[in-house]
């Protein structure tokens, strides 16, 4: 009987070992899922903040464009301007013209 006894000591020992260790794993299970659900959690921001940075990227494009058009008006308004400024000069370099106004215009 007491060999019987201390078999059955043995088994509630191992099993009660068993047990720790089986808690033990479950505590490490559940820390990784935290860890994966983390790291989850950081890819999940990190592509937004990549999906942001490309938005903004293209934002940052079209006003260049539309800066790049504004500056090109601008500068066919001056070319249109100083062809008028040029065309004014060769006319006050005539004579004839500059006599024109004066007698015309007073």
């Amino acid at each position: 009987k007491s060999m019987s006894e201390g078999r059955l000591k043995t088994i509630e020992n191992e099993l009660t070992e068993a047990k720790n260790q089986l808690m033990e794993y479950s505590k490490l299970i559940s820390d990784t899922d935290k860890q994966i659900q983390q790291a989850e959690e950081n890819i999940s921001t990190k592509t937004l903040d990549l999906d942001n940075m490309k938005k903004m990227q293209e934002e940052d494009k079209e006003t260049w464009r539309k800066q790049t058009e504004i500056h090109q008006t601008v500068d066919a308004d001056i070319m249109k301007q100083v062809e008028v400024i040029k065309e004014c000069q060769e006319l006050f370099k005539n004579k004839d013209f500059v006599n024109y106004l004066k007698t015309n215009i007073q």
